[in-house]
């Protein structure tokens, strides 16, 4: 695909010029593959600097190093991006606590994130957080009858699923998260602009709750 087309299905997925996520997107679009293309470079460069003698051994050392750090790095902060999104996509739908009898008691934003860090624990969370976001985003959007692409929970079984497989399972995860969080920013920026009126940036503090009736 050639980059004017890219952009322009880019424009098509996210068509809102100040939309919530946007900044946020445009990074998380390119870090996690620039950050993955230095961390594989960089320990290419250091494999071939241990089988070198003298000083080269410390100069290809050095310049597989840099890379590689700075990699992990990337993938890190495209790490904190993801959580991000996710959290927004929470928010955004919270007002089916009062609206629905089966959602009343459903994850708070802070909860949905925070769980995901609990050693062992969040083997069963990240299913709480990632299908259950799936499931009630698109019953959120049934609701209000809205024309927005739906967020696929068949995607977030599959990340969830790939996440718990050791090794195998890394890139695999990386992608279907990577696809899935596109898919709940979409659908997060939509219900913001369209059910709430965002209109112009605000403080991510303020909350995005549809007014009393």
């Amino acid at each position: 695909m050639s980059a004017g087309g890219w952009m322009e299905e880019y424009r098509e997925m996210y068509p809102y010029e100040n939309s919530p996520n946007r900044k946020v997107l445009k990074w998380f679009t390119v870090l996690p593959w620039v950050s993955l293309g230095a961390t594989v470079g960089g320990g290419v460069v250091l494999a071939v600097a241990s089988e070198a003698r003298g000083e080269e051994a410390g100069v290809a050392a050095v310049l597989g190093l840099v890379p590689f750090l700075l990699g992990l790095g990337g993938i890190l902060a495209a790490s904190i991006l993801g959580y991000i999104l996710l959290y927004r996509g929470w928010k955004s739908i919270q007002a089916l606590r009062r609206e629905s009898p089966q959602d009343y008691d459903m994850p708070t934003p802070g909860a949905a994130v925070g769980l995901c860090f609990v050693p062992f624990f969040s083997c069963y969370w990240i299913f709480v957080a990632a299908v259950g976001l799936a499931n009630r985003m698109n019953r959120f959007l049934d609701r209000r009858a809205l024309a927005v692409p739906r967020v696929s929970s068949g995607l977030a079984i599959a990340t969830c699923v790939l996440v718990l497989i050791p090794y195998v399972g890394l890139v695999p995860s990386a992608i279907c998260a990577y696809i899935f969080l596109l898919q709940v920013a979409r659908a997060t920026d939509s219900i913001w602009i369209r059910v709430y009126g965002w209109t112009h940036p605000a403080p991510v503090a303020t909350p995005f709750y549809p007014p009393n009736p």
